[in-house]
């Protein structure tokens, strides 16, 4: 039996100021990165304002959640006003 990954889709931007990211959903958890201004990232689980996320690369870390921007699915349907 072969295991695989789950394809990446992408649900949201990280923000033009860039976001940092931590290990743990936890303040003084260790900062892991900085994610790059407009940079698109998968949202894989929430717990309160934090939101584990997920690159295209495969990485991933704990951000403030509040902070992205979702983006829609492809194919979904826009409103025109």
């Amino acid at each position: 039996m072969t295991a695989f990954a789950p394809e990446f889709t992408a649900n949201a931007l990280v923000p033009s100021s860039g976001l940092p990211a931590w290990a743990r959903p936890d303040p003084t958890s260790h900062l892991v990165g900085q994610l790059a201004p407009g940079l698109a990232v998968q949202v894989v689980q929430q717990l309160g304002a934090w939101a584990h996320v997920l690159t295209d690369t495969g990485w991933s870390g704990w951000v403030d959640g509040r902070a992205l921007a979702p983006i829609a699915p492809h194919g979904a349907a826009r409103r025109h006003p």
